[in-house]
Formats: structure tokens, sequence, C-alpha cells
């Protein structure tokens, strides 16, 4: 039998190999970072969003139609979201004022307590 001889490499070498090695796939996945992004959010976006799609083609929706219809719902939950939060921080910028007036006599308070 031929085999092959295989050589034996000492364990420091080995070591820096697997150090380069990592180096440069955290180089290339840095520098790939613009198409890799929404290449991963869209397969992941697809995980989560097929159960709907597949439930709603089950009811003899057509693909096309599930689709549009299960991405108007999460626009729709994004959106309301949004507007929630962008409201909240409404009136909290319209009472930052009287919620700084209230902070300062709780810690007055507490310093003459303490």
């Amino acid at each position: 039998m031929h085999g092959t001889r295989r050589l034996s490499l000492p364990p420091a070498y080995r070591f820096l190999v697997a150090v380069q090695g990592v180096i440069l796939a955290v180089a290339a996945l840095h520098f790939a970072q613009p198409v890799l992004l929404p290449l991963v959010t869209a397969v992941l976006l697809t995980f989560v969003l097929r159960p709907g799609v597949v439930w709603l083609e089950r009811h003899r929706i057509p693909r096309i139609v599930a689709v549009a219809t299960v991405v108007a719902s999460i626009l729709l939950v994004i959106g309301s979201a949004g507007w929630m939060i962008t409201r909240q921080f409404g009136e909290l910028a319209e009472h930052l004022d009287e919620y700084r007036g209230h902070m300062r006599d709780k810690i007055e308070t507490l310093h003459r307590s303490g």
C-alpha cells in the first residue's frame, strides 16, 4: 500500500495556522458585511414569516396574496409600535420639566432624611 506520509507539525505551528485562519475568516466577514447582512436578514425573515404564509396557503389563499398579507401585517405591527413609541417620547418631552421637579423634590427629601 502506497500511503502518503503525514507530516507532523509542531503544536506551536499548528496554533499559529489556526490563529491565521480565524483572523482571515473575521476579516472576510468584516469586509463582506454589506453583502452578508441583508442576505442573512432575508433568510431569517423567511424562516420567521414562512409559517404564516403556509397557514394562509392551507386555507386556499394563493401564495402571492399570502406573502403580501403577511408582509403587510408585519409592516403594520412595526409601524404601530413605532407610532406608539414616538407618541410616548412626545409625552415624555412635554412633561420633562415636571418630572425633573419631582425628582429634585425626592432627592432633597432623601438628603434631609439621610
